[in-house]
């Protein structure tokens, strides 16, 4: 004979599993935070790098941060990210676009700058913007011991006002402007 379940036995199996499951996601979920927070822990920016030699090597891949709202929107993907193990030349023109498109919107109607930056790497790199943003976020630690990259990066995290880049500008042209009319005057040229 075959045995039957009451309704009622069946229900609390259904129940058993129903909670036996729920447990094992939790310890799923705790154990993939702990995962993320680890990855955060083992920033790049926070290893030893001198110009072009770098240690630990570069990864071939980034791990996306995903696309909780808590993530920078740049950096807003989930799942494998090649590393384009930018050089500073490269990472200089790319900045220096980027400022020049940034000065070209003057007077428009401003969106902050991460959003302008997510913008920008969209449209200039459509089908691998994540690409673009994690190695240009990458070679920007890397290089951080270079002022333009540090600046940049302070601005792009939100650490510095994008004004700072603007009075540094101003102060370099005016710093030019001196050197000109001293350099008149000593050679008799005149103000």
């Amino acid at each position: 004979g075959e045995s039957h379940k009451s309704s009622r036995e069946i229900a609390q199996e259904m129940i058993d599993t129903l909670l036996e499951t729920s447990e094992k996601y939790q310890r799923t979920a705790k154990k993939l935070v702990t995962c993320e927070q680890l990855l955060t822990f083992l920033d790049p920016g926070d290893f030893d790098y001198e110009a072009d030699h770098v240690f630990p090597p570069p990864r071939k891949y980034f791990v996306g941060l995903g696309t909780h709202v808590s993530v920078p929107v740049y950096l807003r993907f989930y799942g494998p990210v090649k590393n384009w193990n930018l050089r500073l030349p490269n990472l200089e023109s790319i900045l220096e676009d980027i400022w020049k498109e940034r000065r070209e919107m003057a007077g428009q109607p401003q969106m902050d700058f991460p959003n302008f930056f997510n913008t920008y790497v969209r449209r200039r790199w459509g089908l691998t913007p994540a690409e673009a943003a994690y190695g240009i976020v990458e070679a920007l630690r890397r290089y951080s011991a270079v002022t333009d990259c540090d600046l940049f990066y302070r601005v792009l995290t939100g650490a510095l006002s994008e004004q700072v880049y603007y009075d540094q500008q101003k102060m370099i042209q005016m710093l030019r402007v001196a050197c000109v009319r001293l350099d008149r005057k000593l050679r008799g040229g005149g103000g």
